[in-house]
């Protein structure tokens, strides 16, 4: 149980005088005054007496006054004047921490009790309204070895994809992985595992950030190709088509040139800027030059490559 309990003073507090004809009289009936009355103010007359106390009765909770004995009859009157004085206090008369809600009767199972029973509402994800389609995976690890220590890895592959608006298309890839898993080099096209990226298309306009691919092979003279980390853009006008990127390079840059030996497919290593043995190549980045003309990679057209261990064969 809460008891609250408050106190206050009223200095000077000024009232309002106020006068209310009762007719017709009658002592089954109660007479509303007005709010925030004071008992002791309220006088009664009739044809200018003052009728005694014991004749009426006020409730301060109802805000009426009732007559309990007839006394206008004798009297020969039918009217009275009750005079009353109130505070100008703009307060309501009841408070409640919420406001009652109605239910509706489909709630209900059985009219006649009192048991009522909500109907579950279902809240859909923003992506589910949206029609984004969700996937991923996550995975753990335990690594032990003889010349090593125990240690655990894990990884987490997420992709989104979907309109965001009726114009706007959302394609997202997002790893978080523990060591660098690149895919399989012994195929033409690749499933880039460790590509992160946010991709926004509308119909004018692209916007890519994260792991990007940057290519321009317009123009014969000055060709580039290079997987950058950072975000690209293009825009198609009326006025022309346009595009840029701002980003750093993923990774460093390396070409290595050497002399094949006949009768021995490989596997050939490659070495990194700094001579290092041990490389991890960027999956899809590499481009292999044979007596001067660029090959394919895959199985079944020129080379293979691993790119973990960073062999060519």
């Amino acid at each position: 149980m809460i008891c609250l309990c408050f106190r206050f003073e009223l200095a000077a507090q000024s009232t309002i005088a106020q006068t209310i004809t009762i007719e017709p009289l009658s002592t089954d009936s109660t007479y509303f005054l007005d709010d925030w009355v004071l008992p002791e103010s309220i006088v009664v007359k009739a044809a200018g007496d003052t009728i005694a106390s014991h004749n009426w009765s006020f409730d301060p909770q109802a805000r009426a006054i009732q007559f309990s004995d007839p006394f206008w009859e004798k009297l020969g009157i039918n009217s009275l004047q009750v005079h009353f004085e109130i505070l100008p206090i703009n307060l309501p008369r009841s408070f409640q921490p919420l406001r009652p809600t109605e239910l509706d009767p489909a709630y209900f199972e059985n009219r006649d009790s009192l048991q009522a029973q909500l109907q579950p509402q279902t809240k859909q994800s923003f992506s589910a309204e949206a029609g984004l389609r969700q996937s991923g995976s996550l995975s753990r690890g335990i690594i032990v070895g003889s010349n090593q220590d125990f240690s655990l890895e894990s990884g987490l592959n997420f992709e989104l994809s979907g309109p965001l608006t009726e114009n706007i298309d959302i394609n997202a890839s997002l790893t978080d992985q523990s060591i660098p898993i690149q895919p399989d080099g012994t195929t033409q096209n690749l499933r880039e595992f460790d590509k992160v990226f946010i991709q926004v298309k509308a119909p004018n306009a692209s916007v890519e950030m994260g792991d990007v691919d940057v290519s321009l092979e317009q123009n014969s003279f000055a060709q580039y190709n290079r997987r950058l980390q950072g975000a690209s853009g293009s825009v198609v006008s009326r006025y022309g088509d346009y595009s840029g990127a701002a980003s750093v390079v993923r990774g460093t840059y390396k070409s290595m040139s050497f002399d094949g030996q006949d009768g021995v497919q490989g596997p050939y290593r490659l070495i990194g800027r700094n001579n290092e043995q041990f490389v991890i190549i960027l999956a899809g980045t590499e481009r292999v030059y044979i007596n001067g003309r660029q090959v394919q990679r895959g199985a079944e057209n020129d080379y293979i490559i691993d790119y973990g261990l960073g062999e060519v064969n």
